[in-house]
């Protein structure tokens, strides 16, 4: 059973240009990303850039985390406000610094499904 997200995760997750890793495609494969695709249509005509948007946005919200915790001489707590495969990919990149991901519509999934594709990545 493939794990069912709300409009707004389903949109943002949908969007694998950002996912290129393994670790990550494996995670988006048991997600059904459907309700994203409804939502995309409906603003499409809003935002025409709406494919260029998301990347960029991911794009400069982690190279400016990746700047801030590679320049860090003490540990950070980094909290994700959206389901997502980021907190695992920068806990394997920055092992020193904690990182938590809330979802309340659907924590408990997301960190079983973590735990089976990434085992060793949330404690």
């Amino acid at each position: 059973m493939k794990l069912s997200l709300s409009q707004t995760s389903a949109l943002i997750c949908d969007n694998q240009k950002s996912y290129k890793s393994l670790k990550a495609k494996k995670f988006l494969s048991h997600l059904d990303l459907s309700k994203g695709q409804k939502m995309y249509d409906k603003i499409r005509h809003l935002k025409p850039h709406l494919d260029e948007i998301i990347p960029n946005r991911k794009f400069f919200i982690h190279s400016y985390l990746r700047k801030l915790l590679k320049n860090s001489s003490h540990p950070f707590q980094v909290l994700f406000l959206a389901f997502g495969w980021d907190p695992v990919k920068l806990s394997e990149e920055f092992p020193e610094h904690l990182f938590f991901g809330i979802d309340n519509e659907s924590i408990d999934l997301q960190e079983n499904l973590i735990q089976k594709i990434s085992p060793q990545s949330f404690i």
